[in-house]
């Protein structure tokens, strides 16, 4: 089944965050696609936010992963996997063990990814409209 939310700005993205969490269900690996620029990695920080981590959240297009803590101690992973090349360095740098956990893992540019996902993972698709509107689809 597939659920649609359209917002216009980062207010309106943490107001329906945690309905973003209840389409999502159960903690699992989340990948997100959009085009640069799109709003993934603002859309992981509303989630976060909701999930009650108070870390500075950000962007690990260099670290490859970021590791926080929720509100009740549990990890969360972030995940931006666009400067890797191939599936050995996906392997190489650890991120195919992650994938296989219960907690949330949200996957910036996950196509290489995608053959380690187990069937249930979830996916959110991004797109810009008209306006500067974000299209945020739970697939």
């Amino acid at each position: 089944m597939e659920v649609e939310f359209r917002v216009k700005d980062v207010e309106e993205l943490e107001k329906i965050a945690g309905d973003i969490l209840n389409e999502l269900g159960s903690p699992g690996p989340v990948s997100i696609y959009g085009d640069l620029g799109a709003g993934k990695t603002t859309l992981v920080k509303a989630l976060c936010t909701k999930l009650g981590v108070t870390e500075a959240i950000s962007s690990p297009t260099f670290s490859l992963h970021n590791i926080y803590l929720d509100g009740n101690g549990r990890e969360v992973f972030h995940m931006d996997l666009y400067r890797l090349k191939d599936e050995d360095e996906l392997i190489q740098a650890g991120i195919a063990e992650s994938l296989e956990h219960d907690y949330w893992v949200f996957i910036e540019w996950p196509e290489l990814a995608e053959p380690f996902l187990q069937a249930t993972h979830k996916t959110i698709k991004i797109t810009t409209i008209e306006g500067g509107i974000r299209k945020i689809r739970i697939l």
